[in-house]
């Protein structure tokens, strides 16, 4: 494991000794002029396990095959990191192997969708792109047959109950009230539509995909680069085609733009049926779909607001895809 304190000593190439560290909840990543270096916490949750050095290789052997997949300009290897003598060197150097990074070329921030979305610049012509890029990785991706059942959707959806004593402190009760119904018919909803959910792996719809498509986890180049797919759990990558788009989908909606989530949604079709991949399109499940991300959003920044010294403008953030999963919500009545 690679103590907290060790990263004041990393060994790196002169023209890369000024570096910028930023911390995740389960991962470190180290900038450079040229190059970012990932490395894994030591540390074991409910939804993970990287506490033992052979997890954390596997891990980023995982990410690195997986991400090249939507990715392969940015992900480049995994190298050990070794320590020696209270230095760290990433990739060479004498010691002990003590972790593993993944090390990616750095990209150009300006390209960031999110940053792009709060500064009005994305039109519809990067998210044609975007939708054509993801149908050819959809298209491609491995059909997969997971175990479905109403117990599988609910364990998905419905934890974000756990949460019902934060939101009625931090956010009030309208938060809470709002959380409750969507899981009312988020029930309702999947006890009336199991077998289409059924129907839909069957057809072929359900694929190793991406997992965590949303904004910040996208650059607008040409072609577009997604990356940061999730490697620790193959239930929440192998997932419906639908689920995949509706998740970038409200994204788009909860920064506004509503038209371009139109877009997104309808010009994916269009190229998935260029495939000859048929019966993709369900307006109603993809709406289920949103709600479920919204749910997913608000849940992840309501942990973050727990451990941030910003929690007042990530519970902000929290509120609006409440309120976007309390629409769409509406919607499923």
């Amino acid at each position: 494991m690679v103590a907290d304190s060790c990263f004041l000593d990393w060994e790196l190439p002169e023209s890369e000794r000024d570096f910028e560290i930023i911390e995740t909840h389960i991962s470190y990543v180290i900038l450079t002029s040229r190059w970012a270096y990932k490395i894994k916490r030591s540390l074991s949750l409910p939804f993970l396990d990287f506490s033992q050095l052979e997890q954390r290789y596997h891990f980023c052997q995982k990410e690195l095959a997986l991400n090249q997949r939507l990715a392969p300009q940015m992900y480049l290897s995994v190298l050990p990191v070794k320590k020696s003598n209270h230095q760290i060197y990433i990739g060479s150097g004498s010691g002990d192997t003590v972790d593993y990074a993944l090390k990616m070329k750095r990209m150009d921030n300006a390209l960031e969708m999110d940053r792009m979305l709060l500064t009005r610049t994305v039109n519809a012509n990067h998210i044609g792109d975007l939708a054509a890029y993801l149908a050819d990785f959809h298209a491609q991706a491995t059909v997969v047959f997971p175990n479905y059942s109403l117990q599988y959707f609910q364990h998905l959806f419905n934890p974000i109950a756990d949460l019902f004593p934060y939101f009625q402190q931090y956010l009030g009760s309208k938060y809470s009230t709002i959380v409750e119904k969507a899981i009312q018919t988020s029930d309702q909803f999947l006890k009336s539509n199991m077998e289409l959910l059924i129907q839909r792996q069957e057809l072929g719809l359900v694929r190793d995909l991406h997992g965590d498509l949303h904004s910040k986890n996208i650059f607008l180049s040409q072609p577009p680069i997604i990356f940061d797919c999730i490697e620790f759990d193959n239930a929440l990558r192998q997932i419906d085609v639908l689920d995949e788009v509706a998740f970038l989908a409200m994204d788009l909606e909860a920064f506004g733009y509503f038209s371009l989530a139109q877009i997104l949604y309808r010009q994916y079709l269009n190229r998935m049926a260029s495939y000859q991949i048929t019966q993709v399109d369900h307006s109603q499940l993809f709406t289920y779909y949103k709600m479920y991300r919204a749910n997913v959003r608000a849940k992840v920044l309501a942990f973050q607001a727990q451990k941030s010294n910003q929690a007042k403008k990530i519970r902000k953030e929290a509120k609006g895809y409440l309120d976007l999963m309390g629409q769409y919500s509406t919607q499923l009545l």
